[in-house]
């Protein structure tokens, strides 16, 4: 299960995603954006294995290891390569072999299963961990990081463990 600060998140055994809470920028992933006081089923995925609430995005990860967004994009927090946003789970560019996920207010993490942490979304204060403070769209590879066996993010803040 996963809550953000006005959505809650889980998975049922059969796959499906199911959402409920405040639904201002889709991020329930029913294909409307009325909020729900009762769970609701999301729309086009199946398979789910993980869930992530985010400020006003949900992230959800499938068995087979790809990545679907739905919610709020302002800064490219889907990870879709725009910043419209999206009351259906749309999948992450470019990610595949994922194992693990996290979301900050308005970022994201990844981790794949060769220890590489991808990024995305708002970088405001450097979240993304890229060096920089630029917004981006799509997921990023950390390049100086690898190893890594855990990801977490806080709202403005991101946290990894390396093997040593």
């Amino acid at each position: 299960i996963a809550c953000s600060a006005s959505h809650s998140l889980t998975f049922c055994s059969d796959g499906t995603g199911r959402a409920w809470g405040r639904n201002a920028y889709g991020e329930l992933g029913y294909g409307t954006w009325q909020n729900s006081n009762v769970p609701v089923g999301v729309n086009t995925v199946t398979g789910v294995i993980a869930v992530a609430a985010g400020g006003g995005h949900s992230l959800f990860l499938k068995s087979d290891s790809t990545v679907w967004a739905s919610g709020g994009n302002a800064y490219g927090q889907l990870g879709n390569g725009t910043i419209n946003s999206s009351d259906v789970p749309l999948q992450v560019n470019v990610l595949t072999g994922i194992i693990a996920i996290a979301v900050g207010w308005e970022h994201c993490l990844a981790l794949k299963s060769d220890s590489t942490v991808w990024v995305w979304g708002r970088n405001n204060f450097g979240q993304l961990g890229t060096g920089l403070i630029t917004n981006s769209t799509v997921p990023l590879k950390i390049n100086t990081l690898s190893g890594v066996t855990a990801i977490s993010a806080g709202a403005y803040h991101s946290l990894v463990i390396k093997k040593l």
